[in-house]
């Protein structure tokens, strides 16, 4: 895991696969669409392969000496920070977090530094344009003729 002091921000990036679905473990063509009763939807949303972070652990306090603690004063002390940087960081591609943010935690004395521990990875994940979904419904039941 990676340590990342006080000063410093947690920041973690997926970039998109490349467009080739032969390049991908994750495959659209597999996938089974459903029609619905509705006349609206005659053919099934382009799914999209793409990369997002997911939060695999998260720590803060003050658990080694390292790069961001040099005195060995109160170590061993940590509380579990994965829920909050779920929040702030799992489904996005892109994510910066001051550790700053986590001063208000206090797992250890007051007096001494903590810093955040985070691991992360991109995983692959299909998307479906749903907001053009609703656009074709709406718009569908407001000029549809009647």
């Amino acid at each position: 895991m990676t340590e990342y002091c006080m000063h410093e921000s947690f920041m973690a990036n997926c970039t998109s696969p490349t467009s080739s679905s032969a390049a991908s473990s994750l495959s659209t063509s597999s996938l089974q669409y459903i029609p619905s009763t509705s006349s609206l939807s005659s053919s099934p949303p382009t799914p999209m392969i793409d990369l997002v972070i997911l939060m695999t652990s998260a720590k803060f306090g003050r658990m080694r000496m390292g790069r961001c603690i040099g005195e060995g004063y109160s170590l061993g002390c940590s509380k579990d920070v994965l829920p909050y940087m779920d929040m702030m960081c799992s489904g996005r591609k892109f994510c910066n977090v001051s550790v700053r943010n986590l001063v208000d935690i206090h797992p250890c004395q007051r007096d001494f530094a903590s810093y955040l521990e985070a691991k992360y990875v991109c995983v692959e994940v299909i998307l479906y344009n749903f907001v053009a979904i609703v656009m074709r419904l709406w718009y569908s039941e407001q000029y549809a003729p009647k």
